[in-house]
């Protein structure tokens, strides 16, 4: 993982942990940082935040058929 190889390199680590905490606190959330496979590929994505919607579908049958619970303070 890229982005993660880079927050280690630059001493981020604390920040990047406090900001997937304080994004859980708003509610369910899905850290696609550990599905290093659907961000590899920039196709996946409308904009730098935002799934396109066949991801989003993979997402969601991947979720259910392996009744995964990810969140954000999981890294």
């Amino acid at each position: 993982m890229k982005e993660l190889t880079i927050i280690l390199k630059v001493g981020l680590t604390d920040e990047l942990m406090r900001f997937k905490a304080d994004i859980n606190t708003l509610g369910k959330t899905i850290d696609l940082d550990l599905w290093a496979e659907f961000k590899s590929t920039r196709s996946n994505f409308i904009d730098y935040f935002h799934p396109n919607q066949t991801m989003m579908d993979s997402l969601v049958r991947k979720i259910w058929a392996r009744g995964e619970s990810l969140n954000a303070s999981s890294l």
